[in-house]
């Protein structure tokens, strides 16, 4: 890389990091008031929690899809749907077997209809009927991954970058248990 463009890497990274003091020595080290003598400067980061927690999120998303296309049975899809957390503008994401979505929303009619005194209805809860598929969803998983190195491949490699980013956050904001 030739040095100008070295210098020009060097300001653009100092200035993401947010050192604009070293992006204007590296983009102009012979400007009056430039540290004399610097040559280069070299940065050597690690990446953000934001582009790791990215890079989670995407592994995440590579694993349900091809749990999803391997599957037998549609119900046992893994759906994601972005939901608001409570006392907070931001949405999280929120991921599971559409069996389970589905009894969620049946628990919320059959709550809704006893409120409001439209019919007495009856209902399992919804953890029940949930807990009840669990053994179900495990044989197709363990079926897809009998079928698919891919699988096997995407779910490593998300558990990989999970470790990393837990890791990340404890050594930027200490261990989990500490707070």
């Amino acid at each position: 890389m030739k040095p100008s463009r070295l210098n020009a890497a060097a300001a653009l990274i100092a200035t993401v990091l947010g050192f604009p003091v070293l992006a204007m020595a590296a983009v102009a080290p012979d400007a009056p008031g430039a540290a004399e003598g610097v040559e280069e400067i070299e940065v050597l980061g690690q990446r953000s929690l934001l582009a790791l927690r990215l890079q989670v999120e995407a592994a995440q998303d590579e694993v349900h899809l091809l749990f999803n296309e391997l599957n037998t049975d549609d119900n046992f899809d893994i759906v994601c749907k972005e939901k608001d957390r409570y006392f907070s503008h931001t949405k999280e994401k929120q991921c599971m077997p559409r069996y389970a979505w589905n009894a969620y929303a049946k628990q919320g009619q059959v709550f809704l209809h006893k409120v409001t005194g439209e019919a007495h209805v009856e209902g399992a809860p919804a953890d029940l009927e949930v807990d009840s598929y669990e053994p179900q969803l495990k044989e197709q998983m363990v079926e897809a991954l009998r079928h698919s190195p891919e699988l096997f491949d995407a779910i490593v490699r998300h558990a990989t970058l999970l470790q990393e980013l837990e890791e990340a956050k404890s050594t930027y904001f200490g261990p989990e248990d500490a707070h």
